[in-house]
């Protein structure tokens, strides 16, 4: 092994011992160096709970697929 697979083992071995919080906190703090201080995030909570619970009447099979004919030969009839 390289010296340096070598410590990134030991630092694991030690990183593995430590609470699964403590181990979210250590994650951004190693990968900030590398592509500054931005956060990658999701959908927000409501509009994960709206595509679940959608306000509307679902759609009868048929109706979905008259829809999608509707649209193919829209898309494609040109």
């Amino acid at each position: 092994m390289i010296p340096v697979e070598q410590e990134m083992e030991s630092i694991l071995v030690t990183v593995r011992e430590w609470s699964a919080s403590s181990r979210i906190v250590l994650a951004p703090k190693v990968l900030e160096p590398l592509g500054g201080n931005r956060r990658v995030r999701g959908p927000a909570v409501s509009e994960v709970l709206g595509m679940l619970n959608p306000k509307g009447l679902s759609l009868e099979d048929e109706a979905c697929r008259r829809i999608v004919d509707e649209v193919r030969l829209r898309k494609y009839a040109q």
